[in-house]
């Protein structure tokens, strides 16, 4: 291939398919490599926010639930309150996360389909686990607190 380049003129290139193998899995490694450090660095940011958010609203939530507790609900239905509360909390971001990756992904049709489903698959799974042992340790502080 570098004999017949040299004997070109200089502004025709001809490259093997190996050569232009190299160099698009060269590029595309590096942005999925960034893109994986931007969504990472996104997750653990969003996650630290949405769980600040919820432990400096724990002084509201205990008056909130302990009149609630006074007028006679139990522990399950305050744990379910907590859960919807919770959720809304949780999932607004995850769902306007995965909507912008779709709007994003439309623009960018090289890439391959799967990856993204696999990436939004796990980043709703992150989300999830985060979720229920937000939950978790939530109820418990309260229930202690009232």
């Amino acid at each position: 291939t570098e004999d017949l380049n040299n004997s070109l003129h200089k502004k025709t290139k001809i490259s093997s398919y190996y050569q232009s193998y190299e160099s698009i899995s060269n590029v595309s490694g590096t942005f999925k490599f960034i893109a994986f450090f931007t969504s990472l660095i996104f997750i653990i940011s969003s996650l630290s926010v949405i769980y600040f958010k919820i432990v400096m609203e724990c002084d509201e939530e205990i008056k909130r639930y302990s009149i609630m507790k006074k007028i006679g609900f139990s522990n399950k239905d305050i744990k379910k309150s907590m859960g919807k509360e919770l959720a809304i909390i949780f999932m607004l971001p995850l769902i306007l996360s995965i909507l912008h990756a779709l709007a994003a992904l439309s623009t960018i049709i090289f890439l391959q389909i799967e990856g993204a489903i696999i990436s939004i698959f796990i980043f709703i799974i992150i989300y999830l686990i985060f979720y229920g042992l937000s939950n978790k340790s939530h109820f418990k502080f309260i229930i202690e607190m009232i």
